[in-house]
């Protein structure tokens, strides 16, 4: 794990241009990420010396980590803006449904309604719970009485566990591995759709490169950032 005097450290390093050095972004799992790339893309293309230092993680790994000062941004799904982060609204919506194998019955199928899940062996999305507890959260009006096999926070492994029979995961829809050939995504369709943000820390004095890669985010998300 990166330090804040390794940080430090990597950011005396001269440019030509005077922007160069690591940018440091947490990131929760979602489409939305492209949008982050997209920004990388466009900074790297005037800085090429800048460079990127991605952490992927839930909302607390990634809050804990801009509070230390160890992020300079982080990427959040599901999520309000912590009082001591400013944000900015990406423009993207993730839905949610259910990742199952490919040989279920439940794999024809268009779309899934929440009532259905009941009776099914789950595994929940962090995002999907109040602090990892299995209570279901405002994604899910009327969810009650779901038998949570268990939770996780890297839908991979989820996809892995459906695989070997262990339940059905609720997941965000396109992330890697949910469709795969083993698997497929079965949107749930009165389940609330989830918008993603992205933070730093209020009053923080960011780093050339930082204030750079923001300015490019601006950019990417502009039209974006009324309140939902």
């Amino acid at each position: 794990m990166t330090t804040l005097a390794d940080r430090t450290a990597r950011e005396l390093t001269p440019s030509g241009d005077g922007v160069s050095g690591e940018v440091h972004i947490g990131l929760a799992e979602t489409r939305a990420v492209e949008k982050v790339g997209d920004a990388i893309r466009s900074l790297r293309a005037n800085h090429p010396d800048v460079r990127f230092r991605l952490h992927s993680g839930d909302y607390s790994f990634v809050i804990d980590l801009i509070e230390s000062g160890i992020l300079d941004f982080g990427l959040l799904v599901g999520h309000g803006c912590p009082d001591t982060c400013e944000m900015l609204f990406v423009p993207h919506l993730d839905r949610w449904g259910l990742i199952v194998p490919r040989d279920d019955e439940l794999a024809g199928r268009e779309s899934l309604t929440l009532s259905e899940l009941r009776g099914l062996p789950l595994l929940l999305s962090h995002q999907t719970t109040y602090g990892g507890s299995g209570s279901p959260s405002g994604y899910f009006p009327g969810a009650k009485d779901l038998d949570v096999v268990g939770t996780y926070n890297l839908a991979y492994n989820a996809v892995l566990m459906v695989e070997r029979g262990c339940g059905y995961a609720v997941s965000l829809d396109g992330l890697y591995g949910a469709d795969g050939p083993n698997t497929t995504f079965v949107p749930i369709r009165d389940a609330v759709p989830v918008r993603s943000i992205v933070v730093w820390k209020r009053n923080a004095t960011l780093t050339r490169q930082a204030a750079a890669f923001l300015e490019e985010l601006r950019s990417v998300c502009a039209g974006a950032q009324p309140q939902p």
